[in-house]
């Protein structure tokens, strides 16, 4: 077996490493500890005995950790091929205390270039990383406080000039941070809000408040318009002279247009309210026509009423928006207790086209019911839309009902079908009165639709 330990002739290995500054020992080629110096041996509390001899990785300075023994041995084998590896990593000191230190591993070859030893080394780094927290915990204080999750924070010079942002305003405001300190605020301010915040930015250099909030409109690097809160306060030097402000920005667009919409919700419903009250006043007048008792008209104009509050039922839920058309068609054809066969593309509607269909899908429901298809068992209704070239086209056919004979008189249901929802929509009407079953067929421009997907 070859003889793994130093060659006394050389230079006292013992006396170098034992004055060193920095842990040093000395290892075979398969990781046993020859030598370790009086400094590493002192700092974790051990004799000589307790570990030289044992695999290096078994040693008190490193066994406490798994990981790090395995860290350790991938080190070696590294060293072991010619490598000179060097990082960071914490041992156990006396005591139980870890330490960080600079650990190298430095191959030690014989005057052949073969390698018989492995010089493992380390340098005390507890005072740096002392420092290198302090100096992160520093720096995590201050961007914690100046990138704020949830607004943008700004040092804006007295004339104006954006002197350190952060990241959420960049974000904000649509410019890149280089963009952005190469402009003043009064650049990317709108000119109606210029003068108002100018105005408050006197007032607090003065002395007159000590801060100032304004809602204001910034031009986005894209040209849209950024509504912010703004918050602005000054700072001074120990003298009391203005530096710098500091200004906090949160974007309020969500709560501006909410504000906006629910002027405009108000503004659509008192509209709505005039024309409900329009068609409310018509429906009535026209049932009670031709009417042969109060009871008939109430069911007339109850009906009627219903299939218009279907429409405003859904509208509501979209807050005055738009709906689906099948939607509507299901709504207004609910109440009837035989199932119409309804399909078509995805056609998305206005409040004033669902009135109008609902009331004629009402009309279409209720003689289908008592004198056309739904009055027998077999009788069935088929309700399809479709687009093309423009157009929305709408077609009622009922089939297996009793024999169909055009109305002896012209009533406001027939009104409804035949002329008003084909004039409302700038459309036309066709009414079949075929014996084998109606036919309604209605069509008009997709212009008074939001969205048609085939």
């Amino acid at each position: 077996m070859q003889d793994t330990s130093p060659d006394p002739t050389d230079v006292s290995l013992r006396q170098i490493i034992d004055g060193s500054l920095a842990f040093i020992g000395l290892l075979a080629i398969d990781g046993t500890l020859l030598e370790a110096n009086a400094l590493a041996l002192q700092a974790g509390g051990l004799q000589r005995e307790d570990v030289i001899g044992r695999k290096f990785w078994d040693c008190y300075w490193w066994s406490y950790d798994d990981e790090v023994r395995r860290n350790l041995q991938a080190a070696l084998e590294r060293a072991r091929q010619g490598e000179i590896v060097r990082y960071d990593v914490q041992v156990r000191m006396a005591g139980g205390q870890l330490m960080w230190i600079d650990f190298q591993i430095v191959p030690r070859r014989d005057e052949t270039g073969r390698i018989t030893h492995l010089i493992p080394s380390g340098l005390d780094l507890t005072a740096r990383k002392l420092a290198e927290a302090e100096l992160r915990a520093s720096e995590q204080k201050f961007r914690g406080i100046f990138d704020n999750a949830n607004s943008g924070v700004a040092l804006v010079s007295l004339d104006g000039g954006w002197l350190e942002v952060n990241d959420r305003l960049c974000e904000l405001l649509g410019y890149s941070r280089d963009q952005l300190t190469a402009k003043t605020f009064q650049d990317i301010t709108h000119p109606d809000d210029l003068q108002g915040d100018l105005d408050l930015v006197t007032r607090l250099i003065a002395g007159d408040i000590d801060s100032y909030k304004f809602d204001k409109r910034y031009l986005r690097g894209d040209g849209s318009i950024l509504w912010a809160a703004l918050t602005v306060a000054l700072q001074k030097d120990t003298a009391g002279r203005p530096l710098h402000f500091i200004s906090i920005v949160s974007d309020i667009t969500d709560r501006i247009s909410a504000q906006q919409h629910q002027v405009l919700l108000m503004s659509e419903l008192a509209h709505r309210l005039k024309n409900q009250l329009s068609i409310i006043q018509a429906i009535a007048r026209q049932s009670a026509s031709g009417m042969s008792s109060v009871d008939e008209f109430q069911d007339k104009l109850y009906g009627r009423l219903s299939a218009l509050a279907a429409s405003v039922d859904l509208l509501v839920n979209r807050q005055w928006d738009t709906l689906d058309l099948n939607e509507l068609v299901a709504k207004t054809l609910a109440p009837f207790p035989r199932r119409v066969i309804a399909a078509g593309d995805h056609v998305t509607i206005s409040g004033d086209v669902a009135e109008i269909l609902a009331l004629a899908f009402h009309e279409l429901a209720t003689n289908a019911t008592k004198y056309g298809a739904w009055s027998r068992p077999e009788g069935s209704v088929t309700l399809r839309w479709s687009t093309h070239n423009g157009q929305i086209l709408i077609e009622w056919i009922e089939e297996n009902g009793p024999e169909v004979l055009p109305p002896a008189r012209n009533g406001f249901g027939r009104t409804i079908i035949e002329t008003i929802a084909a004039k409302k929509l700038r459309g036309t009407a066709k009414v079949k009165y075929d014996p084998a079953g109606l036919q309604w067929q209605l069509s008009f421009p997709s212009v008074f639709t939001t969205e048609v997907h085939a």
